[in-house]
């Protein structure tokens, strides 16, 4: 179910020694509390996928492809303002393909991604999704998934049931990539 879901708060805490100061005053060194709303879209319109090809451009700081919109997208996990998303394709009714997760520079390390992956997992069994080997997301993806392989030039995650999954990495394998 791709229904609301209750607002989420992530707090970076400076320094746990004045918790009191950093949380209830303004002379702290920085703590901080991120509010997240998400929303979803399992079926997103042009205007909101618009609005996910300029966050996962500011992210990845590259431009997609002129076609990138043309694929079967599923759905779009996304920050209520498009700082954060997560663009989804189906590979069949029980695989769902992550292509793109993004999180604008200036909101990493708010919560937001962790917010935007726990939202992801919570609503598929199964997952499969590819990395470049040298993505800084990779120590985390490896700690996420239950299988990893390599394949061709990517690395290929999956969390779910092996046997659906596998079927399919060739085929993530050979994708071409969404990049100009």
């Amino acid at each position: 179910d791709w229904g609301p879901r209750l607002p989420f708060c992530a707090m970076a805490l400076t320094r746990f020694d004045d918790l009191i100061k950093e949380v209830f005053t303004v002379k702290g060194s920085g703590t901080y509390f991120a509010y997240h709303m998400i929303d979803y879209f399992p079926s997103p319109s042009e205007d909101i996928l618009a609005k996910c090809v300029t966050t996962i451009e500011a992210s990845f700081g590259r431009s997609l492809c002129s076609d990138y919109l043309n694929q079967s997208i599923k759905g779009v996990i996304s920050q209520r303002d498009y700082q954060g998303c997560v663009v989804f394709l189906e590979l069949d009714s029980d695989l769902i393909y992550i292509d793109k997760f993004a999180v604008r520079p200036l909101f990493r390390g708010t919560g937001l991604g962790k917010r935007l992956w726990l939202d992801l997992i919570n609503q598929a069994t199964n997952l499969i999704w590819r990395a470049a080997p040298d993505n800084p997301m990779n120590a985390f993806y490896q700690s996420q998934a239950t299988f990893q392989v390599q394949q061709d030039n990517w690395i290929i995650y999956g969390i779910g049931d092996s046997d659906i999954i596998r079927k399919w990495i060739p085929k993530i394998a050979l994708k071409a990539s969404s990049f100009i």
